[in-house]
């Protein structure tokens, strides 16, 4: 029987040390998961401006990926295809920070409501007393792996969607210096432009194709890279944290979301460089250029970028989460 003063069994109190220990490794998850981001960005942006000329590309049939390069290299110089950087370092910390770092912390919480059993312990570190004892606590039935599947897409597509709301501000500056073939013009000067022209909200144009997108994405990379990295650990008998198995989960989920995202991407992108368009005219007029095959301009270089990219985020991610102490998450 419990203590007459203590109306609460031992188990559902938490000392204000797990507390600090929770929201420090949240601080950690998340700075990792921004510093991975913005280190992809860095390698992979020359293929997201490429691929933006492709999709408003006015002809037919755009140029290859090479061919595009080439031709913004020999036109604009080779700064061309660095334009927009400053704005894609930015959202990449926000937005790639932020769904990351939030989809690790609402499976911590699934898993400690027992609403989530892991899949593949990649690391089984010491915990301190008062996890063990937490943990030991009575937990119900965890539900049926199909509905725990169906619990960890709705994760991911809450995480991504409040990050990308914040962000969605230098997706629009970072696609609009992209697209423009003049001159390199500053972030601030660009959002002044769409301040100017079409006011306060236009800052948020596409954000309907871009909560479409990001909800894509999170679900098919995140889902996909967590069955591949157990797949990927028993078929090669290696275990969980084997850098192997990370690149072969990224490889599997790059694949995966770049097929997931690319119609989105591309109404997105034509949205973001005329705002005025709504999702209904931007998808008539990719449909009116390229048909069906439209919404699927330019998988190639999104693939070159979004495949390359997927793989660095994850093995640095997972890197520096080993060295920062960081459990991974379930």
């Amino acid at each position: 029987s419990l203590p007459l003063g203590d109306p609460f069994p031992l188990c559902v109190h938490r000392s204000p040390s797990l507390h600090g220990r929770a929201l420090a490794s949240m601080l950690g998850e998340f700075c990792a998961s921004a510093t991975a981001a913005c280190c992809a960005n860095l390698v992979t942006h020359p293929l997201e401006t490429i691929k933006i000329r492709q999709v408003l590309y006015s002809g037919s049939v755009p140029p290859g990926t090479i061919a595009m390069g080439m031709l913004m290299v020999n036109r604009e110089g080779a700064s061309s295809l660095y334009k927009g950087l400053g704005a894609a370092l930015l959202r990449g910390a926000i937005c790639g920070g932020g769904r990351l770092a939030g989809y690790a912390a609402l499976k911590d919480v699934g898993a400690s409501r027992g609403w989530l059993t892991p899949e593949l312990p990649a690391r089984a570190p010491q915990k301190p007393a008062g996890e063990e004892e937490a943990a030991n606590c009575a937990r119900p039935e965890p539900p049926s792996a199909a509905a725990q599947l169906a619990l960890r897409a709705s994760l991911a597509t809450a995480a991504g969607a409040l990050a990308q709301l914040a962000a969605a501000p230098l997706d629009l500056v970072r696609t609009r210096q992209a697209a423009d073939r003049g001159a390199n013009v500053s972030g601030w000067r660009t959002a002044a432009s769409v301040l100017d022209r079409h006011g306060f909200l236009a800052l948020w144009a596409g954000s309907s194709a871009l909560l479409v997108r990001i909800a894509l994405l999170n679900v098919s990379q995140l889902l996909t890279y967590d069955k591949a990295r157990v797949e990927a650990a028993q078929r090669l008998e290696l275990p969980g944290d084997s850098v192997l198995v990370h690149a072969c989960a990224s490889g599997a989920a790059g694949l995966a979301a770049t097929t997931a995202i690319c119609p989105a991407e591309n109404v997105k992108t034509v949205i973001q460089s005329a705002p005025a368009l709504t999702v209904r005219l931007a998808c008539r007029r990719i449909y009116s250029v390229g048909k069906l095959r439209g919404f699927f301009r330019g998988w190639v270089p999104l693939f070159a970028k979004l495949g390359p990219h997927t793989l660095l985020v994850f093995l640095i991610l997972e890197q520096l989460r080993l060295h920062m102490g960081i459990e991974a998450t379930i």
